[in-house]
């Protein structure tokens, strides 16, 4: 028969002098038969249940009893929970990981009522969030960008590296384009896993500024024209050539001195040829070319080209008449 107690001796244990046993009797022959009762004993078991829980990736194996708060198999109205700490096999994301009981234990008003049987953690990424650095270049460069920060990241985990891109990094990037979006992506490196984190990627910006421009002076190379005068006369000197101009520019004038410009230059010999032009005092008495005396103040005209090069003057030194300074005769004068 099903039997009914009317005794409220209903919580887990071994419980006595049931006051009122009721049955119902069933089957082909219970009409045969009255229930008269029973008095006895009788002991409740432990509901047997497990605890479960989710929590964040946090580096750690702590299995947290604020983390397991699911209690299985409780009879409605009852009030159990859980307290203490215990530990998982390892610190990454998973599924329903084992939980090491530890301190862990049921609580609350019913929790004699239940026994504590397995528990389960699963573990989910955290965030992490990685933000390119701002940047800036002058025009014409091509950075390598490699600066960023990072926020989120558990226990102390680090970072090693990110890889960034951005149109910005070409050559050609203008400065009116600017400032260009710098996308990171694939964190890697350092002590954290990826596995273990949601990555979130914020772009930051590549500014572009004007490229210096440093205009250094070419060289330009001015030469001035061979020129030829005769004796006594004071020539204006201003032909010259140039080279090394730039896009067609021009150079209008030159300055231009020589000590061969001056009235009193005259012919002094060069070994083996005519003689050429150099300084002399002019005489009292002055003979011209063929030796016949002039008259006083009158200067002879010898014929002279003006080289490159003017030597030193080589002078006779023979006077022709004692009263008249030396001076220079052409080479075949002298013999």
């Amino acid at each position: 028969p099903d039997l009914t107690s009317t005794s409220v001796h209903l919580t887990a244990g071994s419980h006595t002098g049931i006051e009122s046993v009721t049955a119902a009797l069933s089957g082909a022959d219970a009409g045969n038969y009255t229930f008269g009762g029973a008095v006895g004993n009788y002991t409740v078991s432990k509901l047997n249940t497990n605890i479960s829980g989710t929590r964040m990736y946090d580096a750690t194996v702590t299995a947290a009893a604020a983390n397991l708060g699911t209690v299985s198999s409780l009879i409605a109205g009852d009030v159990v929970t859980v307290a203490g700490a215990g530990t998982v096999a390892d610190k990454n994301v998973a599924l329903n990981k084992a939980v090491t009981l530890g301190t862990l234990a049921l609580a609350g008003a019913d929790a004699g009522n239940y026994k504590l049987g397995t528990g389960a953690l699963t573990v989910t990424p955290a965030t992490l969030t990685v933000t390119a650095s701002a940047a800036t270049k002058s025009y014409g460069q091509t950075p390598v960008l490699t600066a960023f920060s990072y926020a989120g990241q558990q226990n102390g985990e680090t970072v090693g590296s990110v890889t960034e891109s951005s149109p910005g990094t070409a050559a050609t990037a203008t400065v009116a384009g600017s400032a260009y979006p710098i996308t990171p992506s694939a964190a890697t490196g350092g002590t954290f896993d990826p596995a273990n984190y949601t990555l979130a990627y914020l772009p930051g910006a590549l500014s572009v500024t004007p490229a210096p421009l440093t205009v250094t002076p070419a060289p330009l190379t001015v030469t001035a024209s061979p020129d030829t005068k005769s004796y006594g006369q004071t020539p204006a000197l201003s032909a010259f050539t140039y080279a090394g101009q730039q896009n067609g520019e021009t150079v209008g004038s030159v300055t231009e001195s020589s000590p061969g410009s001056v009235t009193t230059v005259m012919q002094t010999e060069m070994p083996g040829e005519d003689l050429t032009v150099t300084q002399v005092v002019v005489p009292a008495v002055v003979l011209d070319e063929s030796l016949t005396e002039l008259p006083a103040g009158t200067l002879p005209t010898f014929s002279a080209t003006l080289p490159d090069e003017v030597p030193a003057a080589v002078e006779h030194q023979t006077p022709l008449k004692p009263y008249i300074e030396p001076y220079s005769l052409r080479k075949q004068d002298r013999n």
